[in-house]
Parts: structure tokens; C-alpha cells; sequence
């Protein structure tokens, strides 16, 4: 009765285990998603539209402080509008900084982040500094991870 026991108690653990573990291709996704959001900020602060926008799928989904305010083409729609903007009101030197994600949750070839960030910049030569949050839809194809949607929201 006893191995009997023990026999069911070691398979729950087991189960448990198996269940519970932190699984690699989690990690590696986590670590592709990582890297696209990061490879997107450092574009964006170098103003490399270029790169940016190969990071995004398109269409991409995007709600903005910049007008139209929601965008449903590509980043590279966002970028003129955001470069247009701007240049409308003497923006220049900009600079986005993330904190710590709060979630990056992934689901098979989907995936969703949250962070809280910084936005930088100068207007008209003076130095302004926003906090937000920089919400990050992503997909998984053939060539890894890109954003499907993002959006930001000063706080």
C-alpha cells in the first residue's frame, strides 16, 4: 500500500513539475521578444525609420499622442506623422527609456508587453520629459518576432 502511495505522490510531483516549469522555448521567446522591443527603441532614438519599421508587421495597429491618434496601416505611416509633428513643433533630440516590464506574456506565436518608460526630448530648445506606458503587441512568423500593435500612454 505503501509503494502504492508513494508511486501516486511521486507522479502528481512529477506532474506538477512538468507543468510548472518554466519551459526553454518560453525563455527563448521571451529573450526575441525582448530584443525586437529594445532593437525598436534604439532605432527610434537614432531616428533610423529604416530599421523601425522592419520590426513591424503590416499592417501594424498603433494609438499615438500624435494625430490622427490611432493608426491602422503601417509604422511607416506613424514615423511621417510622428517626423511631421515634430518638425511642426521644433522637437528634436529624442529619447525613449524603458523601466522594467511589468508583463511580457507569450502564447504560442503571439505575445504581449507592458512597460513603464520615459520620453525625452527637446521642444523649441527646452527640455521636456514625459512618463508613460509603452504597450507592445507582437507575432512570431518565419523570421522571428515582430510588432503587430503598440501604443503609448503618458502618465
Amino acid at each position: 500500500m505503501k509503494q502504492v502511495l508513494l508511486a501516486v505522490v511521486a507522479g502528481v510531483i512529477l506532474s506538477a513539475a512538468v507543468v510548472f516549469a518554466p519551459s526553454r522555448a518560453n525563455a527563448s521567446d521571451t529573450t526575441g521578444v525582448m530584443a525586437v522591443i529594445n532593437g525598436a527603441v534604439a532605432s527610434f532614438n537614432k531616428g533610423d525609420a529604416k530599421t523601425w519599421e522592419s520590426l513591424c508587421t503590416s499592417p501594424a495597429y498603433i494609438i499615438s499622442n500624435i494625430p490622427p491618434y490611432q493608426y491602422s496601416t503601417t509604422c511607416a505611416a506613424w514615423w511621417s506623422s510622428h517626423a511631421a509633428s515634430s518638425k511642426k513643433n521644433g522637437v528634436s533630440d529624442e529619447l525613449v527609456t524603458l523601466g522594467k516590464a511589468w508583463h511580457i506574456n507569450v502564447a504560442g506565436d503571439r505575445a504581449y508587453a507592458a512597460f513603464p518608460a520615459t520620453y525625452a526630448y527637446k521642444a523649441k530648445g527646452k527640455t521636456v520629459e514625459t512618463s508613460g506606458v509603452l504597450t507592445v503587441a507582437l507575432q512570431k512568423n518565419a523570421s522571428g518576432w515582430l510588432m503587430t500593435g503598440w501604443t503609448w500612454s503618458a502618465h
